[in-house]
């Protein structure tokens, strides 16, 4: 595979994904998208309580912009949005209570993606993003957490690819990640840094399908003395394939972690992640899309020695009816099962969305959902229903 007439791709994972795209002649192409969006949304139970439920509006404006710019060698990706958050209990707080009152903040979400061509066989990349906020799911990819302290999270990850022999390919990936809370007990919520190596070996049977082994190495250390270090290595074999309409992917591996506290065992699991995405016709903007994941692994933020094998299903369909009326419905499942606790979870989260297409910058869409998660220990169990109104404004002005 050469570079040239080939691109690489990276999924939410983490993992790297060789697929065809089209080469760039002539000048840089830019595209320059400001956008805007004001939600209103009210949960039953904000806190994610057992016992004490009660109701919360949240009021959301989040002005961004979405820059891109391609050229023969190189790409580059940048996303941003500052997200201003506003509260409103409508429950009475019972004293002593948790409340909303000086909750109320500004956020931020910023993604960076860059890669430049040096030589024919040689790719450099650059991943770095930025999040503020007090959304608990966004620290972990398999999050079952739902404390809603501030924190801050940046990650980097520079990136070399070489294609040393033909249809073969080396990767070589670093990773720093930055996560510290603004808010809470710093003994309960620590700050923490997390450096990890990751390697890649690819054979690329065709410009659609490839072998990844991925080998990945990383260190975590914790602040403060509640939550001890680890230190993690997995390995897995990853087959993808890609077409017009869909892409597939079924990955299998094991990791095992070991900590520094010597009061806590060493833990390790195979893991695994298979998924398949459709869409039609294959445009960015599809008129029918379905996704559906299923993987198994180990959260990596472990707060207070809090780690579980988490087993996800995920599932999502949408279609545009007429042009104008876009529909979307999906949900997941998880199983957390605690290692160094009594303590297994079943959460589940059904959603489903409409909205109408004004014009190609302007969407309203009003969504609703309901989460339950229920647990061998009642003090964890919750039920929570959600509505969301949406207003999207998303103009392009353009490329050259």
């Amino acid at each position: 595979m050469k570079f040239k007439t080939g691109c690489l791709s990276f999924l939410s994972s983490g993992a790297v994904s060789l697929v065809f795209c089209g080469v760039c002649f002539g000048g840089p192409i830019f595209d320059i998208k400001p956008k805007i969006s004001f939600d209103w949304r009210t949960d039953s139970n904000y806190w994610k309580s057992e016992s004490d439920e009660r109701e919360v509006f949240t009021y959301l404006i989040r002005p961004g912009v979405d820059f891109s710019m391609k050229t023969a060698k190189s790409e580059v990706v940048l996303n941003y949005t500052l997200d201003a958050y506003l509260y409103d209990d409508r429950d009475p707080v019972p004293p002593g209570q948790q409340s909303t009152e000086d909750d109320d903040f500004i956020g931020q979400t910023g993604e960076f993606k860059g890669k430049y061509q040096l030589f024919d066989r040689l790719l450099l990349v650059l991943e770095d993003s930025l999040l503020l906020s007090r959304d608990p799911a966004m620290t972990d990819a398999l999050s079952n957490e739902t404390d809603r302290n501030k924190y801050l999270i940046n990650q980097v990850t520079p990136g070399v690819f070489y294609e040393f022999l033909p249809r073969f390919t080396l990767g070589v990936r670093y990773r720093n990640r930055i996560e510290n809370y603004l808010t809470g007990n710093p003994e309960i919520y620590p700050d923490s840094t997390e450096n990890r190596g990751m390697l890649d070996l690819v054979y690329s049977f065709s410009r659609t399908a490839s072998l990844d082994l991925d080998y990945q190495h990383w260190k975590k250390d914790y602040d403060g003395s509640s939550t001890s270090n680890y230190t993690s290595d997995q390995i897995k074999l990853v087959f993808r394939k890609q077409s017009r309409y869909y892409a597939f992917e079924a990955g299998f591996g094991y990791q095992g972690r070991s900590f520094d506290d010597p009061a806590l065992k060493d833990i390790s699991t195979p893991t695994y992640r298979l998924g398949i995405t459709m869409k039609y016709p294959s445009s960015e903007a599809p008129r029918s899309y379905l996704s559906a994941f299923a993987e198994s692994n180990f959260n990596d933020q472990g707060l207070d020695n809090t780690y579980y094998r988490a087993y996800r299903f995920t599932l999502k369909a949408g279609h545009t009816f007429l042009e104008k009326i876009l529909t979307d419905l999906g949900g997941y499942y998880q199983i957390s099962d605690y290692e160094f606790e009594d303590r297994k979870d079943n959460l589940y989260d059904i959603s489903g969305s409409i909205g109408y297409r004004f014009l190609d910058w302007l969407i309203f869409s009003v969504a609703g959902g309901y989460e339950n998660r229920t647990s061998n220990q009642p003090i964890q169990q919750y039920n929570n229903t959600y509505f969301i109104a949406q207003l999207q404004f998303a103009y392009s002005l353009g490329s050259k």
